[in-house]
């Protein structure tokens, strides 16, 4: 039996790879719904995505979202949609080929000739920021203008605070570095960040929806409202993952929950491990849904990093996706926490007031969520080389590959590896004690007008 902790996309794909190969599993949700960040709400006849909002769609993904039953839900990007960066006083279109480089007003001809140079850079060093190696392979300009809003806003963070090793050397492997680009760096950086969209995807009823197929295909196997309370050995062997809810007795534990949590679990086995997760930094996020009575004809639009403001993006979806005047605009994160010390009815006059600005329509706001997202900096050098007692395994967006193709691939990886292990004790043991019946629970989340 292996038991799961944590009902997020993590933990709900490690399921269904377990179950793909007949292996023994329950997952535990501390919530009365699944979905981590990866849920969804209605708002009038709109879905509204609370985390994620598409995804570049891999063939083992496709494939499971088959076996759920959502390929038919499947919504493609809109295609050569620009990215359109607030710079100097309005909005420039951001290059996607060394054609449109040259004729983007975004740059001068000085940051522009400078560019091209980054083929001659090499990759990151182990010491080296994000912000020393945007700027060494591509200059000062290009790093402020174009590289650091596309970096820093996918992890909310500051450039000057992410050691590369952590957070952009993956993403250059994943692009094709091997010690040159095989496409230029920014192309990379465009693509990973959401800035090209060809090959990305949206799911008709919101991403939340992959996550209930997920419950719903292996329901007998999903514990919702079992907080995991504590995680000791067992005298049979094992582990004991214990909480109101009662008791479940397991061969192997797999944490898929978010830092702090997984901390405190680990604290009565290995003081070491829990120490090094509970270092690791979350950034606070609001995630403001917009309402406006025109489609912004890009993929959405940031900031560059030397123009001031509580908005970090806004994301255009009714462009990418169809869903006709719908925007998205995030706001916080690293080196702006203090924005999100206003109320909620402040934060979204503030979203509005922002929209305007930077597009120039007005837009109502419809529904405010808070969150956090991993920071990917400086703190991620505290689980290197991580070790976890023997039968204890993470399976998480801090620890592995973020984005939704990156949790399934680790997902599968780890049943691959779990699936080797000689299974030496008896199949399953069953949860002792009462099970609680599933329901829905308030999301922390907030409307207009409520």
């Amino acid at each position: 039996m292996i038991g799961i902790v944590g009902g997020g996309l993590s933990g709900l794909f490690l399921l269904h790879a377990l179950r793909r190969r007949d292996m023994d599993a329950v997952l535990l949700e501390a919530d009365h719904e699944v979905g981590g960040v990866a849920r969804s709400v209605a708002s009038g006849e709109r879905m509204l995505d609370l985390g994620p909002q598409r995804f570049r769609a891999s063939p083992e993904l496709l494939r499971v979202l088959g076996e759920v039953g959502l390929s038919s839900e499947l919504v493609p990007t809109a295609a050569d949609l620009p990215l359109l960066i607030w710079r100097k006083g309005r909005l420039r279109a951001a290059p996607h080929s060394w054609l449109t480089g040259l004729t983007t007003d975004l740059l001068s001809w000085r940051g522009k000739l400078r560019v091209p140079l980054e083929l001659l850079g090499g990759p990151p060093g182990d010491e080296e920021t994000v912000a020393d190696f945007l700027r060494r392979r591509l200059g000062e300009e290009a790093y402020l203008a174009l590289a650091g809003p596309l970096l820093g806003g996918l992890y909310a963070s500051q450039p000057e605070r992410m050691l590369a090793r952590h957070s952009l050397a993956p993403i250059l492997r994943q692009g094709g570095e091997n010690g040159r680009m095989a496409r230029s760096l920014v192309q990379t950086l465009l693509r990973v960040s959401g800035g090209g969209q060809a090959g990305a995807y949206g799911l008709e009823r919101g991403m939340g929806s992959l996550a209930n197929a997920l419950k719903t295909a292996h329901d007998s196997r999903v514990r919702v409202g079992c907080r995991v309370e504590t995680l000791q050995p067992s005298v049979q062997g094992g582990y004991r993952l214990e909480g109101p809810w009662g008791t479940l007795r397991v061969e192997q534990v797999v944490l898929a929950n978010p830092a702090p949590e997984a901390s405190r679990l680990l604290e009565d086995l290995d003081v070491a491990a829990a120490a090094a997760l509970a270092r690791l930094r979350a950034n606070p996020l609001a995630v403001i849904h917009l309402e406006s009575g025109r489609d912004l004809r890009a993929s959405g639009v940031k900031l560059a990093l030397d123009e001031p403001g509580p908005v970090r993006g806004i994301t255009a979806n009714g462009s990418l996706l169809g869903r006709t005047g719908l925007y998205t605009a995030f706001m916080g994160g690293m080196g702006r926490e203090e924005v999100l010390d206003a109320g909620d009815a402040e934060l979204m006059a503030t979203a509005e007031g922002e929209f305007f600005r930077l597009v120039g329509w007005k837009a109502r706001a419809l529904h405010l969520h808070r969150t956090s997202v991993p920071a990917w900096d400086a703190t991620w050098a505290a689980v290197e080389g991580l070790r976890l007692p023997t039968g204890v395994h993470l399976c998480t967006a801090y620890h592995g590959r973020p984005g939704i193709p990156g949790r399934l691939d680790e997902a599968e990886s780890l049943a691959q590896r779990l699936a080797s292990i000689p299974r030496e004790r008896a199949a399953a043991q069953e949860l002792d004690g009462p099970q609680p019946a599933a329901g829905a629970s308030a999301s922390g989340s907030h409307r207009a007008g409520t």
